[in-house]
């Protein structure tokens, strides 16, 4: 299967329409939020701000990233997720980079993964290695600490 093939099977199974290839930048949320096994509302809702703050997402989109955000994703969707990252992350739109992205999921991490909702810069090892299997998919190197207490 040619690597054309994966990526648009990758979509389908995504439920990412060819035309909204905006969508994939919220995969490495979707993919660092779910990683603790869970979900926060809190990540939830920073997702959906990242998303309609960068105009991501249409009102037809919407229903496609809330079931993303609502149910634990298979191996599947991740194996999926991870081909979409890899393959299509250093092509975003180019309003995006992958460092911002990166630093949207690093944020992300440290605002959930506080002590009793605090920003404590508290990352667990889970979201740790999720965290860097999605620098290393869009090629980002370098990990700044101030990303961590970035807000969204």
């Amino acid at each position: 299967m040619s690597l054309h093939d994966r990526i648009e099977r990758a979509l389908e199974h995504l439920c990412i329409p060819k035309d909204r290839l905006r969508l994939v930048a919220l995969l490495p949320l979707v993919e660092v939020a779910w990683s603790d096994g869970s979900i926060a509302d809190e990540e939830r809702r920073m997702i959906l701000a990242v998303a309609d703050k960068h105009g991501l997402l249409t009102d037809e989109d919407r229903p496609i990233v809330e079931d993303w955000l609502s149910e634990k994703p298979s191996g599947l969707f991740l194996h999926h997720t991870r081909l979409l990252i890899g393959e299509l992350g250093n092509r975003l739109p180019e309003d995006l980079d992958a460092t911002e992205v990166v630093a949207w999921c690093w944020a992300l991490a440290a605002a959930a993964g506080g002590l009793f909702g605090s920003r404590m810069m508290s990352v667990s090892a889970d979201e740790k290695a999720a965290l860097e299997r999605v620098a290393e998919a869009l090629g980002v190197t370098e990990i700044k600490p101030e990303w961590r207490t970035r807000t969204i």
